[in-house]
C-alpha cells in the first residue's frame, strides 16, 4: 500500500470514528436532559406506570450504544477485507 492510499485509509477511518463519537456524545447529552426542567416533561409524557421514563431511556441508550459499536466493528471489518 503506497503512502497516498494509506493516507486516504486513515482519513476514512478518522471520519468514521468522528461520526460515531459525535453520535455517542449526542445520545449522552439527550440522557442528561432528563435532569433538567425539560426532563420533567419526558417523565410525565411517558406515563408507563411504575417504570420511570429516564430508566426506559437509559435502557434504550445501552442498546443503541451496543448496536452502534457492532455497526462500527462491522464497517471496520468490511473495509479491512478490501
Amino acid at each position: 500500500m503506497d503512502s497516498k492510499a494509506q493516507l486516504q485509509d486513515i482519513r476514512r477511518k478518522t471520519r468514521l470514528r468522528f461520526l460515531f463519537t459525535i453520535t455517542t456524545v449526542g445520545l449522552y447529552f439527550s440522557f442528561v436532559l432528563n435532569y433538567t426542567e425539560t426532563g420533567g416533561r419526558y417523565i410525565s409524557a411517558l406515563a408507563l406506570g411504575a417504570i420511570p421514563g429516564p430508566l426506559v431511556m437509559f435502557a434504550l441508550l445501552v442498546v443503541s450504544f451496543i448496536l452502534l459499536e457492532l455497526l462500527f466493528l462491522f464497517r471496520a471489518r468490511e473495509r479491512a477485507g478490501r
